[in-house]
């Protein structure tokens, strides 16, 4: 006669890859007031991760080289990882700049799947580093002493929108 036995799980089955739930930015435009400083991406997996494997992290479609130098990358818990940054000031113009992420593998030894789709966070962080230009810079107008002083007038065009509240020095 046989006795019959509780057998407890003894394994765990786990067929899901792990997947890309966001990557965030410590801010969302850079710009020359960042230069010198550094910025980060936290990239948010679906589930628990394996710390010991660290994820690459690319930029698909911009290239933020000359602005962005990778510094570290470290995981600050079991689904999130910080990747930092060096930002230098490239005079660079670069919007909806999109992030790739691959390599990763979950807590059971599951690969992230790379497949261009859905381990990319579109549209994620801007830089403007660019500096305004003068497209134009009128003729001074001449007042008379009789119009209220001497006074020169410059008509100045930029190639991008200013501050409205502050002046130029010229």
């Amino acid at each position: 006669e046989q006795n019959q036995a509780d057998v407890p799980n003894v394994f765990t089955l786990d067929t899901e890859n792990p997947g890309l739930a966001s990557v965030t930015p410590s801010t969302a435009l850079i710009t020359d007031a960042n230069g010198g400083g550094q910025f980060t991406l936290s990239v948010t997996f679906d589930e628990a991760m394996n710390t010991g494997v660290n994820p690459t992290l690319s930029f698909p479609s911009e290239d933020p080289s000359q602005t962005l130098s990778f510094v570290s990358g470290t995981w600050v818990d079991d689904t999130t990882f910080e990747a930092t940054y060096d930002v230098t000031d490239a005079n660079l113009d670069l919007e909806d700049i999109d992030i790739q992420v691959s390599g990763a593998e979950d807590a059971l030894g599951n690969p992230q799947v790379a497949d261009g789709v859905e381990d990319v966070a579109a549209d994620v962080f801007n830089i403007d580093t660019e500096n305004p230009l003068v497209l134009n810079l009128s003729p001074p107008e001449i007042i008379t002493d009789d119009e209220g002083g001497n006074q020169v007038s410059f008509l100045v065009t930029f190639n991008e929108a200013m501050n409205q509240d502050v002046d130029p020095t010229i």
